[in-house]
Parts: C-alpha cells; structure tokens; sequence
C-alpha cells in the first residue's frame, strides 16, 4: 500500500507541474483481491524483469550521451559487480543498487543547460540514440506502474500454500519498482528539456507499444 500510495502523489505531483507537459504519468490500473497462484508470480517475475531490462538498457543509452565518462565507468563497475554475486537475493539488490544508481546520475543532468548548449551539436546518429532512449524510457514507466499494479493484487489475498513462500520476494520487487518509478520520473521530468533537440513530439501512451531498438547495457 505505501508503494502506491507513493506512486500516485509522485502521479499527481508531476501531473500537476507544468514542466512536465507530454510526460504524463500512467494511470494506475484498478486492482482487485490476491489469491497469487504459481503461475501468477512466474508472471509477475518476468514482467519485472523485462521491465528492468527496458529501463536499464534504455538509461544505460541516455547516460552514454548526458553522464561524464567518470561518472558512467564507475556505474559500468557496480553491474559488473553485482552480476559476478553468486547468491540470487543478494545479486538482484546488488543490481537494483546500480539500477538507482545510473538513474539517479542521468537524472541529476541539466538538461535544460544542456539543450541550449552542447546537445544543439550533436549529429543525427547521436540524436537518434537518445531520442530512442527516451522512448524507451517512458515505455518502462507505463510497464513498470501495470507491474506495481498486479504485485500489489498477488499479495493482497490468501495465496495458495505452494506460492506462500515467494511473496517475501514479490514484495522486494515491488519496492525495488516504486523506487525505479521514483527515479523515472525525476529523469523524464529533466529530460524533457531535450524533446525539441532530438525531435521527440511525445512518449509512448501505452505499454504495448514496440520498444525502439537500443544496446545493452552496460
């Protein structure tokens, strides 16, 4: 409950503010009572997970273009650390770590200084890369509240006895996501100064709409 309650005053927050015109946050699908079944969790796992994908490769991309080389080395080492973690709890907080971490940096950007400045000269290939980035970035904030919104439904009910023992981690993940959805929206909400440099005229206004091709990172 404290996820989404967080989620929607950061809703109505960046709703409300002006500066973030065509980053409209989602609304956050109606859920109903739990139940969780096996097959539910499987689901609920993988669709955080593409969805960490998206917002990590999708980052990884901007950052490469706005975050000094220092900055970025020093991210590119904290996945590469946590990817070598042999314990998957562990692993994957070490991983949401540098998650934050590489938000927390593209975010902390002025893009408005930027926009005015050096990105004017950026060539079109360059341009592209982050207008992708972008895209796609919004696109993980639309997959990211539909995750919020089905975890809170898993573990809102009496689970069958065979999933009981996963919703500890259901919960991590939720948490993990309400602060990828914090991040996110900071990010988009600075960002949004380099839309008229990179040709973007809006996000992506649903979940199902195809990713732009991007690289891995990092």
């Amino acid at each position: 409950m404290k996820i989404l309650s967080r989620l929607c005053v950061l809703a109505a927050v960046l709703f409300a503010s002006p500066a973030l015109a065509g980053f409209g946050m989602p609304s956050m699908p109606s859920v109903g009572g739990g139940g969780a079944t096996g097959a539910d969790v499987d689901k609920f796992m993988t669709s955080s997970a593409d969805a960490n994908l998206l917002v990590q490769n999708a980052a990884g991309q901007l950052a490469k273009a706005v975050v000094a080389k220092d900055k970025l080395d020093k991210i590119t080492e904290l996945f590469k650390a946590a990817q070598a973690i042999q314990d998957p709890k562990e692993k994957e907080a070490a991983l949401n770590n540098a998650r934050a971490t590489l938000t927390a940096e593209a975010a902390a950007v002025d893009y408005e200084k930027l926009a005015k400045g050096e990105a004017s000269q950026w060539d079109e290939a360059k341009k592209k890369s982050v207008k992708d980035s972008l895209m796609n970035l919004g696109l993980g904030l639309l997959k990211d509240t539909e995750v919020l919104a089905s975890g809170k439904k898993l573990v809102s009910g009496v689970p069958s006895p065979d999933v009981a023992s996963r919703l500890p981690l259901v919960k991590d993940t939720l948490a993990a996501l309400g602060g990828q959805v914090d991040g996110l929206g900071k990010l988009l909400g600075g960002a949004k100064s380099l839309m008229t440099v990179v040709k973007l005229d809006k996000l992506p206004g649903s979940s199902s709409e195809p990713a732009a091709p991007v690289g891995s990172f990092p």
